[in-house]
């Protein structure tokens, strides 16, 4: 049992410890380049809902923008 849990452990570490070191400080370029979500609109039924999916860029000509329609119960 213990052998399990110090293999377990050790597995554990391997796997996590190369994904924690590579990790980066958020900048504010990936605040500003992050797609952004309009409120919600539900259809009249409540069944579906449609959202509006906005992906700057720092030039206007590069924006892009599509409509979401996604089931309001969460299931895809």
């Amino acid at each position: 049992m213990l052998r399990t849990t110090i293999a377990a452990c050790i597995l554990t570490l391997a796997t996590t410890w190369p994904a924690a070191a590579q990790q980066q400080a958020i900048t504010h370029e990936d605040v500003w380049l992050s797609k952004r979500l309009s409120a919600p609109v539900l259809s009249p039924d409540g069944t579906w809902a449609a959202v509006q999916v906005t992906e700057p860029a720092y030039a206007e000509t590069g924006q892009t923008s599509d409509l979401w329609l996604v089931a309001s119960d969460g299931l895809p």
